[in-house]
Formats: C-alpha cells, sequence, structure tokens
C-alpha cells in the first residue's frame, strides 16, 4: 500500500495518525498488527511526507484564490481579469515532458477540494480511491474543475453590471496549461488552454486592455 492508502486504512480502522517532527504519531498504537508495523516503518518517509502535506491542505482551504491578482479594468466592456502570476519557468521545465496522468489527477483534486472546502481527510479518502482508475477519476475532476472555473468567471461577471466579459485564469489544476475562462454576458462560458511554457499573464493582460481602448 502507498502512503495516502495506510493513512485511509487507519483512519476507516478508527485510528489516528499525525506527524510529530520526524515520527508518526498513531493512537492507539498498542493493538497493531506486526505486519502492518513493519509496512508503516517501510513507508515512513512518504507518509511523513503525506502529512505534512495535509496540514498544509488544512491551511489551504480558499487561500489558493490569494495567489491570484484580481484587476479590474475601468471600462464598460471588460468586467475583470483574474490573473494568476507563477514564476517564470526556467528553459529545463519548458523543454521537459508532459507530467503524468497521476500528477494531473492530483492537481486537479487539490484544485477541486479548495474551491469546495474540502478538509484535509476528505482530500485523503478521494485520493485513495481516485488512484483505483485514474481514467474515470480525471473525467470526474475535470469537470468538477470546470465547473469551479464557470462559477468563478460568472461571479466576476455578475459583480460588474456594466461590463459585457469576464476573464478567470486556473494555473493550478492543470500541470501542463494554463486555462481560461471566458464569460460574455448574454452569452457562453468558454475555455482555452495554454501551455504553461508560453503564459505570460502580464501580456495577456496587455492584450486585453488595448481592446477597451
Amino acid at each position: 500500500m502507498g502512503a495516502t492508502e495506510l493513512i485511509f486504512k487507519l483512519r476507516n480502522d478508527g485510528y489516528s495518525i499525525k506527524a510529530d517532527g520526524g515520527y508518526l504519531d498513531i493512537s492507539p498504537a498498542e493493538d497493531l498488527s506486526p505486519e502492518f508495523v513493519k509496512q508503516l516503518k517501510q513507508g515512513k518517509p512518504e507518509i511523513l511526507c503525506a502529512l505534512r502535506q495535509e496540514e498544509e491542505l488544512k491551511r489551504l482551504d480558499k487561500k489558493r484564490e490569494s495567489r491570484a491578482i484580481a484587476t479590474a479594468i475601468p471600462s464598460t466592456k471588460v468586467a475583470g481579469v483574474n490573473l494568476q502570476i507563477d514564476p517564470e519557468p526556467t528553459k529545463a521545465e519548458k523543454l521537459q515532458a508532459p507530467r503524468s496522468k497521476e500528477h494531473e489527477l492530483d492537481s486537479l483534486i487539490e484544485y477541486v477540494a479548495a474551491g469546495n472546502n474540502f478538509s484535509a481527510e476528505d482530500i485523503i479518502e478521494a485520493k485513495h480511491y481516485a488512484t483505483k482508475d485514474v481514467e474515470n477519476a480525471l473525467t470526474s475532476f475535470r469537470a468538477l474543475a470546470r465547473d469551479i472555473r464557470r462559477d468563478r468567471v460568472m461571479e466576476m461577471l455578475i459583480a460588474s453590471s456594466g461590463s459585457m466579459r469576464a476573464v478567470y485564469t486556473d494555473t493550478f489544476s492543470d500541470p501542463n496549461n494554463v486555462i481560461l475562462a471566458i464569460a460574455v454576458r448574454n452569452g457562453a462560458v468558454a475555455e482555452m488552454l495554454i501551455p504553461r511554457s508560453k503564459y505570460d499573464p502580464f501580456k495577456l493582460m496587455s492584450v486585453l486592455d488595448a481592446e477597451v481602448h
């Protein structure tokens, strides 16, 4: 079993587990089988890493949105542009192969979790079940992420009643692309994928700004 599966099994069986420095704090620990203790020892580094990530996720919730720069353009045509600013990719990152489906699934789960206020335990459980059928899980979480983007961009458009369009960017759910959600008043919501190596939020901002002048 992997780290997330071991954590899930412990909690599902009524145990608590958390990281305590470099140690695993499991309670009650006295009735764990020798075989299971052996698995915990073998997977200890990965389990500690997963538990530390869980602690980060507890603080995450919607704080991921604070990384966004929400810019309101003073125009009757454009409602707002939500630009996610990530560090400029290195040459090696630009040339690297696309990341795996498992990596995408992990990113999708965390994005959907942040948008729906999942608890850290919910995330561990979602990852546990998702790894059993990656293809179906990808389909489901891609749809959930799309719904979140559409909700966000429609909220932006509604908040600016005199504007005709709003743009929301998602740099979290897809490891290989930045996804733009574009809402047009009295129209549909469309999405556009931009490879990460080619995404320039400031250039996007200047293009949108030029359209309204």
